[in-house]
C-alpha cells in the first residue's frame, strides 16, 4: 500500500466516526423532535375529545334519570342533550387530526416509530357512533336493561374509547416535567370521567326510589374512588398549584364540594331500604358543577402542558439544526479527506 493510500485511510477513519456519530446525533433529534409535534397534535385533538366525553357523560345521566323514571320526566332535557351529543360528535369528526404530520415518515419507517399518533380508540369509537340511533330508538320504545344500556351501550361503546384516547397521552412523556404535567392532566380526566359514571348511576336508583344490592354499592365506591384520584399535593410547580388553588379551593368551589360531599353521605344511609331523602335531580346537579370544577382544573394544566410542549419543541428544532449541520458537515470533510 503506497504512502498516499495509507493517509487516505488514515484520514478517513476519524471523519467516518464523525459521520457516524453525527447520523445518530441528527436521527435522535429527529424522532424527539417528532416525539414533542406528535404531543402538541395529541393536544389539540384531546380538546375536542374532551367535549365529546362531557356530553356523552351527560346524555348517559339524563339517560339514567329518564328510565329511573319509568320513562315519564326528564325526556325533554334528554333530547336537547341528544342533540348536543350529535353535534359534538360531528365537531369532532373535522377537528380531529388522524392523518400522519410527520416530516420525514420514511425514517420513522424505517426505524420502527409509529409515523402518525396513535387513533385506534377513536376509529373504534367511529365505529359504535353509529349504533347510537339505534340505542336511543331501543330506550324510547322498548323495554331495555338500565345497566346493558349504561355500562355497555354508553360505557363501552362510546366513552371508553374516548377516554381510551385521551390517555395516549401518557405515551409522550419527554421529559420530567412534561412527564408530571401529563400526570396531573391523566389524573383530572379519570376523576372526571368516573364523576359522570357516579352521577348517572346513583341517579337511576334515586329516581326509581330502589334500594342497592351489595354489587352495586361497590361499584359505586369504584366510582367514588376514582372520582377523587386527583390529588393536588402532587404538582411540584408552585406556579401551577396556586392557580390550581384558585379553581378548586375558592369559596364557591368549596361549597359544592360539601354540599356534595354531603349529600353522598345522606344517600349511603337510605341505600337499603330506598327511601331517599334527597332529590335525584339535585344530586345530578352537585355532580355536574363537580365536573365543570374538574374542566376549569383540565383547562390550566392543559395550557401549561401546552407551554412546555412548546418550548420542549423549539429546543429540539435547535437541536435538529445543530444535528443537521453538523452532519454536512462530515459529509464534506469525508469528501475533502478523501480527494
Amino acid at each position: 500500500m503506497t504512502i498516499r493510500n495509507r493517509l487516505k485511510l488514515i484520514g478517513l477513519v476519524p471523519i467516518t466516526l464523525l459521520v457516524l456519530l453525527s447520523s445518530y446525533f441528527f436521527i435522535t433529534s429527529y424522532l424527539h423532535f417528532e416525539k414533542a409535534n406528535a404531543l402538541k397534535t395529541t393536544l389539540i385533538n384531546n380538546g375536542g375529545l374532551d367535549k365529546a366525553l362531557i356530553s356523552i357523560g351527560k346524555e348517559q345521566g339524563l339517560t339514567a334519570l329518564y328510565l329511573g323514571s319509568d320513562k315519564k320526566a326528564f325526556a325533554d332535557a334528554l333530547i336537547k342533550q341528544r342533540s348536543d351529543v350529535d353535534d359534538a360528535f360531528e365537531n369532532l369528526k373535522y377537528e380531529m387530526i388522524t392523518e400522519s404530520n410527520a416530516y420525514l415518515p420514511a425514517v420513522l419507517e424505517l426505524l420502527g416509530e409509529k409515523s402518525q399518533i396513535d387513533i385506534s380508540s377513536y376509529e373504534r369509537l367511529r365505529k359504535n357512533i353509529s349504533l347510537l340511533m339505534e340505542t336511543r330508538n331501543k330506550i324510547d320504545t322498548e323495554d331495555v336493561d338500565f345497566k346493558d344500556i349504561f355500562f355497555t351501550k354508553y360505557t363501552a361503546d362510546l366513552s371508553t374509547p374516548v377516554l381510551d384516547q385521551l390517555l395516549t397521552l401518557k405515551t409522550y412523556s419527554l421529559d420530567t416535567e412534561i412527564s408530571s404535567l401529563i400526570g396531573t392532566l391523566i389524573q383530572l380526566y379519570t376523576a372526571k370521567e368516573n364523576a359522570g359514571l357516579e352521577r348517572g348511576f346513583i341517579s337511576y336508583f334515586m329516581t326509581k326510589k330502589s334500594s342497592m344490592a351489595f354489587d352495586e354499592i361497590a361499584q359505586w365506591d369504584e366510582f367514588k374512588t376514582k372520582a377523587n384520584i386527583f390529588d393536588i399535593k402532587q404538582v411540584t410547580n408552585p406556579t401551577l398549584r396556586a392557580q390550581l388553588e384558585k379553581v378548586l379551593y375558592n369559596d364557591q368551589a368549596q361549597k359544592i364540594i360539601n354540599d356534595l360531599g354531603m349529600t353522598s353521605s345522606a344517600i349511603q344511609t337510605d341505600i337499603d331500604n330506598g327511601d331517599y331523602a334527597e332529590e335525584a335531580i339535585d344530586w345530578f346537579a352537585l355532580q355536574t358543577q363537580k365536573i365543570t370544577l374538574l374542566s376549569k382544573a383540565e383547562l390550566v394544566v392543559a395550557n401549561a402542558l401546552w407551554k412546555k410542549s412548546d418550548i420542549y419543541l423549539q429546543k429540539q428544532l435547535l437541536l435538529l439544526a445543530i444535528a443537521g449541520a453538523i452532519w454536512l458537515l462530515s459529509f464534506i470533510l469525508a469528501y475533502l479527506g478523501y480527494t
